[in-house]
């Protein structure tokens, strides 16, 4: 019998999975000094707890002594291509970001504007030069606008960088999942080239990686995994449930 995924653990009372939360931890902390943050692919079974851990890492790295944004997304299951899922990306980091407390007024207002101007693409498109007209791709719309944010919003309020938490990831069947978790790679990879400090953290079934030819492949080991399972004594008690 699996844990009820419906009653998810609040994060500021979670508890277990310390393994993983230190590890991220290090990770933050060594990020820091390198401008460079690891990204995470948090595997495991439906109910197992991925969201509840997933949640808990973003509130972690939110905390002043790492001041990294946390831009949390519920994958769903309507993303076409990687275009959609770029502009989801861009469309929930502005919301989050807005919200920052060191914001001062007049950059938050500069950043609505920015968000209203540069991300809503859908009906308003054809009214206005949308960058849907030079940026055909997911990749290169991602590279331009969060070089945008990082260069003029970002650091103002006193944010190291952005982590994108990224929930039930295998929900996106368009694209190849194999495919997928290479074009994230090269994506964010690049921002960390660039001297950029934006990462991903995606939460997936267990056999999400399954397809992928070898451990040594890049879309692979690009990714700090985290495979969950039942603790030892959840699994004696659910043994005699």
């Amino acid at each position: 019998m699996l844990p009820e995924p419906n009653f998810r653990v609040r994060p500021d009372e979670f508890v277990g999975r310390t393994r993983e939360i230190d590890i991220f931890c290090q990770a933050l902390q060594q990020g820091l000094m390198t401008g460079r943050i690891a990204s995470f692919a948090i595997l495991g079974d439906w109910g197992i707890g991925k969201s509840s851990l997933l949640l808990k890492l973003a509130a972690l790295c939110s905390q002043s002594s790492f001041a990294m944004l946390p831009v949390f997304v519920s994958v769903s299951t309507d993303i076409p291509d990687y275009l959609r899922l770029a502009e989801v990306l861009l469309g929930q980091f502005a919301d989050v970001l807005l919200t920052a407390p060191k914001m001062q007024a007049r950059l938050r207002a500069k950043l609505r504007n920015w968000r209203f101007e540069r991300v809503n693409f859908g009906g308003l498109a054809s009214v206005r030069e949308s960058p849907r007209l030079f940026l055909s791709s997911g990749s290169s719309l991602l590279k331009h606008m969060l070089t945008e944010v990082w260069d003029h919003f970002l650091r103002s309020p006193g944010l190291n960088g952005a982590i994108f938490f990224l929930d039930d990831f295998q929900n996106i069947t368009s694209i190849s999942k194999e495919d997928l978790a290479l074009m994230i790679r090269d994506q964010f990879q690049w921002f960390g080239i660039e001297g950029m400090n934006y990462s991903v953290c995606f939460s997936a079934k267990p056999d999400y990686f399954a397809r992928t030819k070898a451990l040594a492949d890049p879309a692979v080991r690009f990714y700090t995994k985290f495979y969950l399972e039942l603790s030892r004594s959840k699994r004696h008690s659910n043994m005699h449930v």
